[in-house]
């Protein structure tokens, strides 16, 4: 239960956060650079993690596939994954362009990150 709570959080907060978040840095989607949609994503995604609902135990994963003009941001958090995939019409085939990593503790650097954390 805590963890549908959480994901609802997300859900319906991270949009928000994001598009206040991106706005804040330029009148027109022209202004927008690569930088600040990425500094975007990684404070949206903390502000979540701090805000969420999680009392006793619970959470979510989160993926977030963000279109800007010709460009694609990927940003996730936890062990869910992202793929884009692309449906090859001469050959009939799905390929995997892009599969997001799991943050999985047995990583290195993501052990190295929470451990950080405190």
């Amino acid at each position: 239960k805590l963890g549908e709570g959480v994901s609802q959080h997300a859900v319906t907060q991270l949009p928000k956060l994001l598009s206040s978040k991106i706005q804040q840095e330029g009148d027109s989607s022209a202004n927008i650079d690569e930088s600040t949609i990425k500094q975007a994503l990684h404070e949206s995604f903390i502000e979540i993690d701090k805000t969420a609902p999680a009392h006793v135990s619970g959470g979510c994963t989160a993926s977030v596939i963000f279109q800007h003009s010709d460009k694609l941001y990927i940003a996730n958090a936890g062990d869910s994954r992202s793929f884009i995939a692309s449906y090859i019409k001469p050959t009939k085939q799905v390929v995997i362009e892009y599969a997001s990593r799991e943050d999985k503790p047995h990583l290195e650097d993501e052990k190295k990150r929470v451990e950080e954390m405190g």
